[in-house]
């Protein structure tokens, strides 16, 4: 039996240039911090590939810190500007949308005593700007919102809230509130399909992850702007500008600036291609009875398509799909085990059944018009009574 992949949101394949990469990458073992001529080779292949990725940012390699990935960038830019920032029951704001590593470190700075405030979602998941500043106090030291919702697709506008940030920061110094505002975004789930230039964006930190952008597992990175206060959660070295300790991983490196560097060069392009697929996909499953679509119908990740059907339990779709040939999921795969209903669809004012019944499909590079049709075709025999 045929197998398709419909799950590239929660992992892809890695890239045959990036495999390539890394092969020629290994050789090259030594740990960089080594003064000997094999040490400093791999520091410039490491160095290198900081500079590619920062370059895709429009950054500066030395704001590109190599971490496991996207989870744990989000606990170092989370739970290390808070720690950093030194106000105990400071104000944090968020999305009820973001995805679990967000929500685990929100949560934990609840517990410590933070004022943690969730702001509220539009329908198609959308976030308004003017709800965040009038939820932006004096004790404000943290925004983190994502960039785009990984469950969804829905992309918010961070660059507005940038500029947000930038007009308290202009209005805390002029009437001397030393406070810091940080903004984190998480765009683990945006690179390769949405612009990130972090200047015009206007933010502080900025999660990255290479499993999402056919590159390995195991790494990841978050971008630093330089001057933004940060306290390291792994302690022992000197590393990454002593902001994460341990050996770094020279060949995941290479493998992630290689596959971020091409998902780039290859964005425009194939954001146009997913999007005739997912319109395409859209089309053949709107008509079924009970359907009801998850997002914004314009401002969304192309490719990334959920839906809910009515009188339908989405696992139990989710494997009857499977047993079918498709791989498709519930929802994040970080919420896959859990038996509750999707926390972002609960956000966006559907029911529990309603947020039960959800699938997320989700289109990548190997997907064609022809695996789309089988798709549709399979849900319609599945759903259609």
């Amino acid at each position: 039996m045929s197998r398709y992949y419909f799950d590239y949101a929660a992992a892809t394949p890695i890239d045959e240039d990036v495999v390539r990469a890394m092969e020629s990458a290994r050789t090259t073992f030594a740990n960089p911090a080594s003064l000997y001529a094999e040490g400093r080779a791999a520091r410039e292949l490491l160095d290198a590939a900081r500079k590619r990725i920062a370059a895709v940012l429009g950054a500066q390699s030395r704001e590109i810190v190599f971490t496991s990935g996207a989870t744990e960038s989000d606990n170092l830019a989370i739970l290390g500007a808070l720690t950093a920032a030194g106000e105990p029951q400071a104000r944090v704001i968020t999305a009820p949308t973001e995805h679990a590593a967000v929500r685990a470190c929100t949560q934990v700075a609840r517990a410590s005593g933070y004022d943690v405030q969730e702001v509220e979602v539009a329908e198609s998941g959308m976030i308004n700007v003017e709800t965040v500043r009038k939820r932006v106090t004096d004790t404000t030291v943290l925004l983190t919102l994502a960039i785009a919702t990984s469950e969804i697709g829905t992309f918010q506008p961070i660059g507005e809230i940038g500029q947000l940030v930038r007009e308290v920061r202009v209005d805390r110094q002029k009437r001397g509130i030393a406070t810091p505002i940080i903004l984190h975004t998480d765009a683990s789930a945006a690179l390769g399909y949405l612009p990130l230039p972090v200047d015009r964006l206007g933010v502080d930190l900025m999660t990255l992850s290479s499993s999402k952008t056919y590159g390995p597992v195991g790494i990841g990175a978050l971008y630093v702007r330089r001057g933004t206060p940060l306290t390291p959660l792994i302690i022992g070295g000197r590393q990454e500008a002593s902001l994460r300790s341990g050996t770094p991983a020279v060949e995941l490196a290479v493998g992630f600036a290689t596959a971020t560097e091409k998902a780039e060069a290859m964005r425009k392009q194939e954001v146009t291609r997913l999007q005739v697929l997912h319109d395409e996909l859209w089309m053949g499953l709107k008509a079924i009875s009970g359907i009801q679509l998850n997002g914004h119908k314009k401002k969304h990740l192309a490719g990334m398509l959920n839906v809910s059907f009515a009188g339908f339990d989405g696992e139990n779709l989710v494997l009857a799909l499977d047993a079918a040939g498709f791989a498709v999921a519930t929802g994040a795969a970080c919420a896959e085990s859990s038996d509750e209903p999707s926390h972002v669809l609960l956000a966006l004012g559907r029911t529990r059944a309603e947020a039960q019944g959800s699938l997320r499909i989700s289109l990548g590079r190997t997907t064609t018009s022809e695996e789309v049709q089988a798709l549709i075709s399979a849900i319609r025999k599945i759903v259609v009574q």
